[in-house]
Protein backbone atom coordinates (compact mmCIF):
# COMPACT_ATOMS: atom_id res chain seq x y z
CA UNK A 1 0.00 0.00 0.00
CA UNK A 2 1.47 3.35 -0.99
CA UNK A 3 1.29 5.68 2.00
CA UNK A 4 0.92 9.42 2.20
CA UNK A 5 4.03 11.41 3.01
CA UNK A 6 3.96 13.10 6.40
CA UNK A 7 4.21 16.56 4.86
CA UNK A 8 0.63 16.11 3.67
CA UNK A 9 -0.34 15.94 7.32
CA UNK A 10 1.73 19.07 8.05
CA UNK A 11 2.07 20.85 4.69
CA UNK A 12 4.03 23.71 6.24
CA UNK A 13 6.89 22.05 8.06
CA UNK A 14 9.38 24.84 8.84
CA UNK A 15 11.37 22.96 11.46
CA UNK A 16 11.49 19.41 10.16
CA UNK A 17 12.77 17.44 7.21
CA UNK A 18 11.41 14.45 5.39
CA UNK A 19 13.92 11.65 5.16
CA UNK A 20 13.73 9.23 2.22
CA UNK A 21 13.66 5.57 3.25
CA UNK A 22 12.49 2.43 1.50
CA UNK A 23 11.63 -0.89 3.06
CA UNK A 24 9.31 -3.78 2.27
CA UNK A 25 7.95 -5.92 5.06
CA UNK A 26 4.81 -8.03 5.17
CA UNK A 27 3.91 -6.74 1.72
CA UNK A 28 4.01 -3.10 2.85
CA UNK A 29 5.78 -0.33 0.98
CA UNK A 30 7.05 2.46 3.21
CA UNK A 31 8.33 5.26 1.01
CA UNK A 32 8.97 8.04 3.52
CA UNK A 33 9.45 8.36 7.23
CA UNK A 34 9.00 11.52 9.21
CA UNK A 35 11.64 13.53 11.05
CA UNK A 36 10.49 16.65 12.85
CA UNK A 37 10.97 18.73 15.96
CA UNK A 38 9.15 17.04 18.83
CA UNK A 39 7.48 20.29 19.87
CA UNK A 40 6.14 20.89 16.39
CA UNK A 41 4.66 17.40 16.20
CA UNK A 42 2.94 17.75 19.57
CA UNK A 43 1.51 21.16 18.66
CA UNK A 44 0.07 19.67 15.47
CA UNK A 45 -1.54 16.84 17.44
CA UNK A 46 -2.95 19.29 19.98
CA UNK A 47 -4.50 21.33 17.18
CA UNK A 48 -6.16 18.22 15.75
CA UNK A 49 -7.44 17.22 19.19
CA UNK A 50 -8.96 20.64 19.82
CA UNK A 51 -10.69 20.38 16.45
CA UNK A 52 -12.08 16.99 17.50
CA UNK A 53 -13.54 18.58 20.63
CA UNK A 54 -15.16 21.40 18.65
CA UNK A 55 -16.73 19.00 16.15
CA UNK A 56 -17.97 16.68 18.91
CA UNK A 57 -19.58 19.59 20.76
CA UNK A 58 -21.54 20.46 17.61
CA UNK A 59 -22.62 16.86 17.02
CA UNK A 60 -23.69 16.49 20.64
CA UNK A 61 -26.51 18.97 20.01
CA UNK A 62 -28.15 16.70 17.41
CA UNK A 63 -31.39 14.85 18.04
CA UNK A 64 -31.51 11.20 19.07
CA UNK A 65 -32.77 10.32 15.59
CA UNK A 66 -29.89 12.10 13.89
CA UNK A 67 -27.31 10.54 16.18
CA UNK A 68 -28.61 7.04 15.55
CA UNK A 69 -29.17 7.34 11.78
CA UNK A 70 -27.15 5.00 9.55
CA UNK A 71 -26.81 4.50 5.81
CA UNK A 72 -27.51 0.76 6.06
CA UNK A 73 -27.85 -2.02 8.64
CA UNK A 74 -24.13 -2.78 8.72
CA UNK A 75 -22.84 0.80 8.80
CA UNK A 76 -22.15 2.85 11.91
CA UNK A 77 -24.25 5.69 13.22
CA UNK A 78 -22.70 8.87 14.60
CA UNK A 79 -23.01 7.48 18.13
CA UNK A 80 -21.32 4.25 17.09
CA UNK A 81 -18.38 6.22 15.68
CA UNK A 82 -17.91 7.79 19.10
CA UNK A 83 -18.47 4.53 20.97
CA UNK A 84 -15.73 2.91 18.87
CA UNK A 85 -13.34 5.74 19.69
CA UNK A 86 -14.17 5.57 23.39
CA UNK A 87 -13.19 1.89 23.53
CA UNK A 88 -9.76 2.60 22.07
CA UNK A 89 -9.20 5.92 23.84
CA UNK A 90 -9.72 4.17 27.17
CA UNK A 91 -6.85 1.82 26.40
CA UNK A 92 -4.48 4.39 24.93
CA UNK A 93 -4.97 7.07 27.58
CA UNK A 94 -4.12 4.62 30.36
CA UNK A 95 -1.23 3.02 28.45
CA UNK A 96 0.40 6.28 27.36
CA UNK A 97 -0.05 7.98 30.73
CA UNK A 98 1.60 5.05 32.52
CA UNK A 99 4.50 4.91 30.06
CA UNK A 100 5.19 8.61 30.40
CA UNK A 101 5.15 8.42 34.21
CA UNK A 102 7.49 5.42 34.20
CA UNK A 103 9.93 6.82 31.64
CA UNK A 104 13.32 8.08 32.79
CA UNK A 105 14.24 9.08 29.23
CA UNK A 106 14.35 12.84 29.07
CA UNK A 107 13.05 15.11 26.32
CA UNK A 108 14.64 14.82 22.89
CA UNK A 109 14.26 17.85 20.62
CA UNK A 110 13.88 15.71 17.50
CA UNK A 111 11.50 12.89 16.66
CA UNK A 112 12.01 10.33 13.91
CA UNK A 113 9.21 7.86 13.23
CA UNK A 114 9.79 4.11 13.11
CA UNK A 115 8.88 2.29 9.90
CA UNK A 116 6.07 0.25 11.48
CA UNK A 117 4.77 3.10 13.61
CA UNK A 118 4.77 5.35 10.58
CA UNK A 119 2.83 2.74 8.60
CA UNK A 120 0.10 2.51 11.24
CA UNK A 121 -0.01 6.31 11.65
CA UNK A 122 -0.38 6.89 7.92
CA UNK A 123 -3.03 4.18 7.71
CA UNK A 124 -5.04 6.11 10.33
CA UNK A 125 -4.31 9.54 8.86
CA UNK A 126 -7.63 11.24 7.99
CA UNK A 127 -7.94 12.14 4.35
CA UNK A 128 -10.69 12.46 1.77
CA UNK A 129 -12.09 9.16 0.47
CA UNK A 130 -9.98 7.21 2.95
CA UNK A 131 -9.80 3.46 2.62
CA UNK A 132 -11.91 1.60 5.17
CA UNK A 133 -10.05 -0.46 7.74
CA UNK A 134 -11.78 -3.58 9.03
CA UNK A 135 -12.64 -3.27 12.73
CA UNK A 136 -12.09 -6.15 15.13
CA UNK A 137 -15.25 -7.42 16.81
CA UNK A 138 -14.16 -6.32 20.28
CA UNK A 139 -13.79 -2.75 19.00
CA UNK A 140 -17.04 -2.75 17.01
CA UNK A 141 -20.03 -1.12 18.77
CA UNK A 142 -22.54 -1.95 16.02
CA UNK A 143 -25.98 -2.61 17.52
CA UNK A 144 -25.18 -1.44 21.06
CA UNK A 145 -27.61 0.75 22.94
CA UNK A 146 -25.98 4.19 22.99
CA UNK A 147 -26.77 7.75 24.05
CA UNK A 148 -25.33 11.26 24.00
CA UNK A 149 -23.24 10.19 26.98
CA UNK A 150 -20.93 8.54 24.44
CA UNK A 151 -20.20 11.93 22.88
CA UNK A 152 -19.68 13.46 26.34
CA UNK A 153 -17.21 10.68 27.21
CA UNK A 154 -15.35 11.30 23.97
CA UNK A 155 -14.97 15.00 24.76
CA UNK A 156 -13.70 14.15 28.26
CA UNK A 157 -11.14 11.78 26.74
CA UNK A 158 -9.98 14.43 24.28
CA UNK A 159 -9.25 16.79 27.16
CA UNK A 160 -7.26 13.98 28.81
CA UNK A 161 -5.34 13.52 25.57
CA UNK A 162 -4.45 17.23 25.52
CA UNK A 163 -2.90 16.81 28.98
CA UNK A 164 -1.04 13.68 27.84
CA UNK A 165 0.31 15.51 24.79
CA UNK A 166 1.67 18.25 27.02
CA UNK A 167 3.17 15.71 29.44
CA UNK A 168 4.79 13.82 26.56
CA UNK A 169 7.21 16.72 26.05
CA UNK A 170 8.88 15.72 29.32
CA UNK A 171 10.16 12.45 27.85
CA UNK A 172 11.92 11.14 24.76
CA UNK A 173 9.31 10.47 22.05
CA UNK A 174 11.74 8.12 20.32
CA UNK A 175 12.99 5.83 23.08
CA UNK A 176 9.88 5.82 25.27
CA UNK A 177 7.73 3.02 23.89
CA UNK A 178 4.11 1.99 24.32
CA UNK A 179 1.93 -0.97 23.49
CA UNK A 180 -0.84 -0.54 20.94
CA UNK A 181 -4.42 -1.79 21.10
CA UNK A 182 -3.79 -4.58 18.62
CA UNK A 183 -1.63 -6.54 18.55
CA UNK A 184 -0.71 -5.81 22.18
CA UNK A 185 2.74 -7.42 21.95
CA UNK A 186 3.94 -4.67 19.59
CA UNK A 187 5.63 -1.67 21.13
CA UNK A 188 6.01 1.54 19.14
CA UNK A 189 7.76 4.83 19.71
CA UNK A 190 5.64 7.13 21.86
CA UNK A 191 5.59 9.75 19.12
CA UNK A 192 4.13 7.28 16.64
CA UNK A 193 1.56 6.01 19.15
CA UNK A 194 0.41 9.58 19.77
CA UNK A 195 0.06 10.09 16.01
CA UNK A 196 -1.98 6.89 15.69
CA UNK A 197 -4.26 7.91 18.56
CA UNK A 198 -4.95 11.44 17.35
CA UNK A 199 -5.23 10.59 13.65
CA UNK A 200 -7.63 7.75 14.47
CA UNK A 201 -9.82 10.06 16.52
CA UNK A 202 -9.86 12.67 13.79
CA UNK A 203 -10.58 10.05 11.14
CA UNK A 204 -13.79 8.89 12.82
CA UNK A 205 -14.91 12.37 13.85
CA UNK A 206 -14.73 13.25 10.16
CA UNK A 207 -16.73 10.10 9.45
CA UNK A 208 -19.41 11.23 11.93
CA UNK A 209 -19.56 14.71 10.37
CA UNK A 210 -19.84 13.10 6.94
CA UNK A 211 -22.72 10.92 8.13
CA UNK A 212 -24.66 14.00 9.20
CA UNK A 213 -24.10 15.57 5.78
CA UNK A 214 -25.27 12.41 3.98
CA UNK A 215 -28.30 12.21 6.24
CA UNK A 216 -29.37 15.79 5.63
CA UNK A 217 -28.79 15.52 1.88
CA UNK A 218 -30.91 12.38 1.70
CA UNK A 219 -33.67 14.08 3.68
CA UNK A 220 -33.71 16.99 1.24
CA UNK A 221 -34.12 14.75 -1.84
Amino acid sequence: MALLFFNRACPKLPFGTITGWNKRNFGLSIKKIMKVLSGYLIEDLKKRTRSNIQQAEKLKSLSKTELNWRTNEMSWSILECFAHLNILNSFYITEIRNRIRASSLRYNQHFKSGWLGNYFAQMMYPKGNFKKVKTLKKFNPLGQKLSKDNVTSFITDQNSILIILEDSLQVDLNRTRTSIAFPRFLKLKLGDTLRILVYHNQRHVQQAVGLLEIQRNSTNI
